[in-house]
């Protein structure tokens, strides 16, 4: 079978950045935790070097979870919306449309629902009205006799609405993440774990961690006792579950308290009576027979949870995760996977498009990429710009035009993503005269923008990356965690890795580098669209099968070196028909017995984002 076609962009190589050995005796900590050394020195990379952190690492408590008081203002929040559901003042959760949001605005309508409340809620449209607080949703909730609001991963800049909220008589209680404006709103309580002068011992928090922080607040036996009531023990277990999945679709990072929430989240997943949870994790295909792990969310709940809220409005995913009618439940996440397929749909036709922009615009070479087409779906342009990155290895804006009928038709709106070292928001805060709006933080951004602006925000922001950048090279990433022998991957060990689970930014899955590899056999493009690169490989003795996602264009490029194969993969258990293998999934070759690759001092976190599909 002929390899396919290669575009002029379909691969950008990348440079192969292989961690140094970590200091200490990585025998002796293998010894004392009885794992393999291969193990120990993830962990000892990760910054854990003794007995005592990778155990904590391993085997995380719920007594590492921070009480609900960490957070300043907690305890304002949780008496004035005790008050109010004693009182049945109506109460409307405003949550922003992603799957962070939506989990998180799920949590507290059930938590307040549970507690006695009139809990309701709003989801902002993504195209008519765009991410944060709007004073026309405003309105429209103090029409409907609201008189508490809580917003969830969103309002910390939503300065203006706040104000006319509190206006009309509205009590406000701010519970988000996302980075600061030049002014605080004047909320009646606002939680956020980098409050300026209050910082929480854990300042990762996502929006939904937010709220599961409130919700054990308001659950607990008040006083100085974080103890949860005993009638709401599971209720709170079923929101750490929600919990666990707005924070790893959120890519915030995996440790402390967010390992202790997606840890314990995960595992309870499957037991929350909730049916929504449930049907959406069977229209995602996931085993009932295997442990959830972080890529299940990330990879298949995630997309389908973000779905409806890139392509139109997300208030049917919260009712989902909040209905206790099975068959509402059902029919719901039938929609999401039908929206997911269609977002997918729309996503590779943009990506191919984005590459011809990069090509018409001769921006290959620049510092950062600035891309707009009026075509261009606003929901699905943050995603592409999460590809883009990964392909040119530099920040991406991906612009379009609001949509057509809404109040945003005559604004270019957009999103962007970064590499590791380069700060989104300061670099975008260096256009903020050319911007009708903006914000978010350092991975990721949204924006509105005239289009006469277009031209000058592209040669601003690109110098404020190029200014950040200074003498960094520019090409996309892969680090690597140590070179190995294809004989260490054996099924005992990689099934150690478990252990590491759930992986996501800042614990992510490990990344091997083997070297003097040889071609057995003639590489297959197998799956549906023969897109998929299966090859054997021999080192030694050892024979290993290889599988390279998305790689059926580089065929000929493997076979370039006459056999000679150097490979960047994470390894993973294949079970079939009883048999227990191990595959090498494929992120890079190159098609040499010893590859170019380059050194760097190791850290002790590594920011790399689970990619959104």
């Amino acid at each position: 079978m002929n390899s396919l076609p290669e575009s002029p962009l379909a691969h950008t190589p990348k440079r192969w950045i292989v961690q140094p050995d970590p200091e200490g005796d990585m025998e002796g900590l293998a010894k004392a935790l009885d794992i393999a050394p291969m193990i120990a020195r993830i962990l000892a990379s990760r910054g854990m070097a003794d007995p005592a952190s990778c155990k904590n690492f391993l085997n995380p408590s719920i007594a590492g979870l921070h009480p609900p008081e960490s957070l300043a203002n907690m305890k304002e929040a949780v008496a004035l919306l005790r008050e109010a559901c004693e009182n049945r003042a109506r109460i409307c959760v405003y949550g922003d449309y992603d799957a962070d949001g939506c989990t998180g605005t799920a949590i507290l309508v059930r938590t307040l629902t549970k507690l006695g409340g009139d809990a309701h809620y709003y989801t902002p449209h993504r195209i008519s009205m765009g991410y944060g607080l709007h004073e026309e949703a405003i309105t429209e909730i103090h029409s409907t006799g609201a008189t508490v609001l809580i917003s969830v991963d969103c309002g910390i800049t939503g300065v203006g609405p706040v104000r006319l909220a509190r206006e009309l008589g509205m009590k406000v209680i701010v519970t988000d993440h996302h980075e600061f404006g030049d002014e605080l709103p004047n909320a009646n309580a606002i939680l956020h774990p980098r409050l300026p002068g209050k910082v929480a011992p854990f300042e990762h928090l996502s929006g939904a961690g937010v709220a599961f922080k409130l919700a054990w607040g308001l659950t607990s036996l008040g006083g100085d006792s974080t103890r949860v009531r005993d009638d709401l023990r599971s209720h709170i277990r079923d929101c750490m579950a929600l919990a666990a999945v707005g924070t790893i679709v959120d890519v915030v990072p995996l440790i402390d308290e967010n390992r202790v929430i997606t840890r314990f989240g995960l595992e309870h997943l499957r037991k929350s009576p909730w049916p929504g949870i449930h049907h959406l994790l069977d229209v995602a295909g996931i085993s009932p027979d295997k442990p959830i792990k972080g890529e299940d969310v990330a990879y298949k709940l995630g997309p389908r949870l973000n779905a409806l809220g890139r392509l139109g409005c997300a208030r049917l995913v919260v009712e989902m995760l909040t209905t206790d009618q099975s068959g509402r439940a059902k029919q719901i996440a039938l929609v999401l996977d039908k929206y997911n397929q269609e977002r997918q749909t729309i996503e590779r036709a943009m990506v191919e498009e984005a590459k011809e922009e990069v090509e018409k615009t001769k921006q290959a070479e620049a510092s950062a990429i600035v891309l707009f087409r009026k075509t261009w779906t606003p929901g699905v342009v943050g995603i592409v710009a999460s590809r883009m990155v990964e392909t040119f290895g530099r920040p991406v804006l991906m612009l379009g035009k609001g949509g057509e009928g809404t109040p945003l038709a005559h604004l270019i709106v957009g999103s962007g993503r970064t590499t590791p070292g380069i700060h989104l928001k300061e670099a975008l805060d260096q256009c903020r005269d050319l911007l009708v709006s903006g914000g978010g933080h350092a991975a990721a951004v949204g924006l509105k923008l005239i289009p006469e602006n277009l031209d000058a925000l592209r040669e601003r922001f690109q110098e404020a990356v190029t200014k950040q950048r200074g003498g960094a090279p520019i090409a996309p990433e892969l680090r690597i965690e140590a070179e190995v022998p294809l004989l260490a991957m054996r099924p005992v060990v990689i099934r150690m890795l478990d252990g590491l689970e759930p992986f996501g930014s800042a614990n992510p899955r490990p990344l091997y580098m083997a070297t003097g590899l040889k071609i057995d056999g003639e590489p297959r493009l197998v799956g549906k669209d023969a897109n998929t690169l299966q090859v054997y490989l021999k080192q030694g003795e050892t024979r290993i099968k290889a599988v390279g996602f998305h790689m059926g264009s580089r065929k000929d490029e493997m076979l370039s070196g006459g056999g000679d194969l150097s490979l960047a993969f994470s390894p993973s258990i294949n079970e079939y028909q009883g048999r227990i293998s191990v595959d090498l999934h494929i992120k890079d070759f190159q098609p040499v017995a010893k590859p170019v690759f380059q050194w760097e001092p190791r850290k002790t976190s590594w920011e790399t984002p689970l990619r959104d599909r």
